[in-house]
């Protein structure tokens, strides 16, 4: 029996990549609205109402999908990182990542001058996003990062839309779902 996990959808097949391919996919607009993004609170650093507005209208999902699943990345470079590799493998990571049905969109970050960047993706499921990350590009992608910055573990967290259209940001425990 599948465990449901809060912010487990049910509406994965709705960005089926049948749907949207990926020259096809919606495109999201995401600016940070602070300059220290990076490293301020997760809450502050984005104007996540408008984001999931864009998303919303974007994908057209359904009114009763009020909450979504949100992976972020916090990271700080070494300074000896491979751009290279790092811009490689990051690419295969989201391209793999947009063959789930649940991706949504990922806003890749830039580094600010102490190295600090914070990335993210977005999807309509959770237990599909953690299927997607064990993808052989992302496992790739992961023991790179262990060379390449200092230790971080990603960060996750249900948005909750509200009825008067805010954004509540709940953090989540990493689980292994019971996948039969």
């Amino acid at each position: 029996m599948n465990e449901v996990w809060p912010g487990e959808s049910g509406y994965g097949a709705l960005t089926n990549t049948e749907t949207f391919p990926e020259s096809q996919r919606p495109h999201v607009e995401i600016t940070p609205i602070r300059p220290d993004y990076a490293t301020a609170p997760l809450e502050k650093s984005f104007d996540w109402p408008d984001i999931l507005r864009q998303v919303r209208t974007a994908y057209n999902l359904p009114p009763e999908l009020r909450t979504l699943y949100l992976v972020v990345f916090p990271s700080k470079r070494l300074p000896n990182a491979d751009e290279g590799e790092l811009a490689w493998n990051d690419d295969r990571a989201h391209r793999e990542a947009m063959l789930s049905p649940a991706f949504l969109t990922y806003f890749q970050g830039e580094l600010d001058d102490e190295g600090n960047c914070r990335s993210f993706c977005l999807w309509t499921d959770r237990t599909e996003a953690w299927e997607a990350s064990h993808g052989p590009a992302h496992t790739t992608a992961v023991a790179i990062t262990r060379r390449m910055y200092h230790p971080t573990a990603p960060e996750r967290y249900l948005l909750h839309e509200t009825e008067d259209g805010g954004v509540e940001c709940e953090p989540v425990e990493r689980q292994v779902p019971a996948l039969d």
